[in-house]
């Protein structure tokens, strides 16, 4: 797993690059089970976060853990953050509306989700964002 490999190559908060750092991070909680996601949850907050605190790139993913983790607010917050940052990234309002919708925060969720189908940017689960707001907008 991705955190042996690190602790073998002694990672530290000052070693590897974002890019490297949030790869790993995504790569390691795409896969884990809930109990290894609390230590990927350790693992980017201690090394992504105190190195590249203002990275929305690396808020979106450790909004992810969190958000798989089924911590609906603190997913928002890193979620929020990496919206505030970048504004036109469909992918990151998309994220937001899912924690938000988690919250149980539905029009909320709904009004940021109408804001990353609009942008003109593509992201790959837009078709899944598109599905998701005509199931939300029937829920209401």
């Amino acid at each position: 797993c991705c955190l042996a490999i690190m602790a073998r190559r002694k990672a530290s908060p000052r070693s590897g690059s974002g890019c490297s750092v949030i790869s790993q991070a995504r790569l390691f909680a795409a896969g884990a089970k809930l109990g290894r996601i609390s230590r990927a949850l350790r693992y980017l907050a201690m090394i992504a976060k105190q190195q590249f605190p203002d990275d929305p790139n690396i808020s979106d993913t450790l909004g992810m853990v969190h958000y798989k983790r089924k911590t609906f607010g603190l997913a928002r917050n890193e979620f929020a953050q990496a919206v505030e940052k970048k504004p036109d990234v469909p992918v990151f309002r998309y994220h937001l509306a899912m924690a938000l919708h988690g919250e149980g925060k539905k029009k909320e969720a709904i009004r940021e989700l109408k804001e990353a189908l609009g942008k003109d940017a593509p992201f790959k689960e837009k078709a899944q964002a598109d599905s998701l707001l005509k199931k939300w907008e029937s829920e209401i």
